[in-house]
């Protein structure tokens, strides 16, 4: 058992045999990698069984099995009424906080959905560029979307509360399974 986010162990002389590497919890803001089974040979040769998360690599003197954790995403919406239904609503400025007490230094925001204005070990502030923001590496948890101050011209939206599961999934405090925050007149 290995806590750290990235290690290296050397294997040498396993005897022939089927193996499984196990991740038993992955580092906070990430998947849990799937069980990578690998069989070495007579020879020493290791062959690995399918699996998207992992990687091989060869040469003459060792093969290197490589475990990779995928990160958590969050994809958020923030939308106005509009002539048409819900529009894209760009330039407002939302407040993400970790009301289970996440650390959100490491957390990756999508320059290209917001612009970051501030964070702290707990929050993250950003003006919206359009109805998507994307962020990864986000610790599963409990969390609260709200605004800074309501858009001119429309009622401020009530904040969101929402869990991240380890598995990516998301669920409000109402039962949604996505966060969407609607602006209205």
């Amino acid at each position: 058992f290995y806590p750290t986010h990235s290690i290296s162990m050397l294997l040498s002389a396993l005897p022939e045999g089927k193996y499984q590497l196990v991740e038993v919890t992955a580092p906070d803001g990430y998947k849990k990698a799937d069980t990578i089974v690998f069989t070495v040979d007579s020879e020493g040769n290791v062959s690995v069984a399918s699996n998207d998360n992992v990687s091989v690599a060869s040469d003459d003197n060792a093969t290197e099995v490589k475990m990779v954790d995928e990160p958590l995403t969050l994809s958020l919406r923030k939308t106005k009424e509009g002539e048409e239904g819900e529009e894209d609503f760009s330039g407002v400025d939302l407040k993400l906080t970790s009301t289970s007490g996440k650390n959100l230094s490491n957390v990756v925001v999508d320059a290209d959905t917001c612009n970051v204005l501030g964070r702290s070990k707990n929050e993250i502030t950003f003006t919206t560029k359009g109805m998507q923001i994307e962020m990864s590496a986000i610790p599963a948890g409990s969390y609260c979307l709200e605004e800074v101050e309501a858009p001119v011209g429309y009622a401020k939206a009530e904040p969101i509360n929402f869990e991240l599961f380890a598995d990516g999934t998301v669920q409000t405090a109402d039962g949604k399974n996505a966060v969407n925050m609607l602006n209205e007149k």
